[in-house]
């Protein structure tokens, strides 16, 4: 299935339908948007053929348009290290076919060429003042199926804020999804409000960076009885009832920590990280409301010598310690200048340390994207193409809820250590790699 070729016949720019007033011209980001990597975040929403003719149905188009208008930062362009211009300026919207049917084309899907189903790279080699906010690229297969890929400027949007987005452009397509509170608002200012700019030096930006290397992506499935077992298998005193994010991630922790072992014949100096993405929304003496829009996210970072000789309970217990720390208190610490240096100057720390081998964790369970509904129904699958055109994103590990209740887990790993865990038969035993999409 890897020989397709994706055809674009048509690009334009899509605005938002108002023109942004000029007193909200000037967008303030917050400092967790400053330090935030420079970088998009891909997504790619997959329907079945629900649709007739040949192109995408205007409306995609047209509520996109209106969708801007309440987002209006994401039709601008960076400015400098503290603002956005909300120029108006717009995003790219590409339009393009493959001659595929769906059905067959999620019997073996093809992980590592879902890049072509997307605007553009992951990658920013632009200067980040020319970058836009939101790129999208809807794709029609021959039987009428679509494909909806985007990639989202992570300067201001998280995976609560990119759900956020996808919601309010599904229900302004007239038959989308509404919330149990009506319709969407979404929040801009509450962040920047909370967590004001500063001026950041470039070393507390360094340490989230990887060296280049060959990666590779892959995709495998954990089946509702599988995450059940593992949950099982993870619980301890400390932990009596771990989550099922909680549970596979110890179990993933524990496999790409022995692949790595084995890759890189052990070398006994390598400490490893597992830095799991946090939503911050609710916690702190002030609840942000779940639409707030921004990178309301803090690191938990779980630290382990040798998590391959270990077993899920104590991984899973580190993980759950690591993440019990960003409570109340630490969201509110982060409002005030000399405990949010120490907070920073202690992450650093930790990450700096020598020969850490560092893997990053975000989940995306429980952020509703599976609801999705433009009008052709609610998603077949979900696709989070991380590192199919890039290196940069070594050890990274994406985490989201399929329509059967089982959790898909996106790896991103060097060559030599994903050949090593696809050896693996006891991750094996609970992980299938690449398997049919159930529709």
């Amino acid at each position: 299935m890897n020989n397709f070729e994706v055809e674009i016949f048509s690009r334009r720019t899509i605005k938002p339908s108002s023109p942004t007033p000029h007193n909200l011209r000037s967008f303030k980001i917050s400092f967790l948007d400053q330090m935030s990597p420079v970088l998009y975040t891909p997504l790619i929403l997959f329907y079945a053929s629900k649709t007739g003719g040949r192109h995408p149905p205007p409306q995609v188009k047209e509520s996109l348009s209106e969708t801007l208008t309440k987002f209006y930062p994401l039709a601008g362009r960076i400015k400098d290290n503290f603002t956005i211009d909300c120029n108006d300026e717009g995003i790219p919207y590409v339009e393009a076919k493959v001659h595929l049917v769906m059905l067959e084309f999620l019997r073996d899907p093809p992980v590592e060429s879902l890049g072509c189903f997307l605007p553009r790279e992951n990658g920013c080699p632009e200067p980040i003042t020319e970058l836009p906010q939101v790129c999208v690229q809807v794709t029609r297969f021959d039987c009428g199926g679509m494909a909806i890929g985007v990639c989202f400027f992570h300067k201001i949007m998280d995976g609560a804020s990119i759900g956020t987005f996808l919601k309010t452009w599904a229900a302004a397509a007239g038959t989308g999804l509404r919330t149990d509170v009506g319709e969407i608002c979404p929040d801009l200012t509450a962040a920047s409000s909370l967590f004001p700019a500063k001026d950041l030096l470039a070393s507390y930006l360094s340490w989230i960076r990887n060296d280049p290397v060959n990666v590779v992506l892959r995709r495998f499935v954990f089946e509702a009885s599988a995450v059940s077992d593992l949950r099982a298998r993870a619980k301890s005193e400390l932990v009596p009832n771990p989550s099922r994010v909680q549970a596979v991630s110890g179990f993933i922790w524990k496999h790409v920590g022995r692949a790595s072992d084995k890759a890189t014949a052990g070398d006994e100096d390598a400490a490893s990280l597992f830095i799991h993405s946090v939503n911050i929304r609710p916690r702190g003496a002030a609840p942000l409301p779940w639409f707030s829009i921004g990178n309301l996210y803090q690191l938990a970072m779980a630290r382990c010598d040798r998590p391959g000789e270990e077993n899920e309970a104590v991984l899973v217990s580190r993980l759950r310690e690591a993440i019990s720390k960003v409570d109340d208190d630490h969201v509110d610490k982060l409002g005030r200048e000399e405990e949010f240096m120490r907070i920073y100057q202690s992450m650093i720390n930790k990450a700096a340390f020598k020969n850490t081998i560092k893997y990053w964790c975000t989940s995306w369970c429980k952020l509703g994207l599976n609801d999705i509904d433009f009008g052709w129904g609610t998603p077949v699958w979900i696709g989070v193409p991380w590192g199919t055109r890039t290196s940069t994103h070594r050890n990274q590990i994406t985490m989201i809820e399929n329509s059967c209740d089982g959790v898909e887990a996106w790896l991103v790993l060097s060559e030599e250590e994903m050949s090593v865990l696809e050896d693996d038969a006891e991750f094996l035993a609970f992980a299938s790699p690449n398997p049919t999409v159930r529709l």
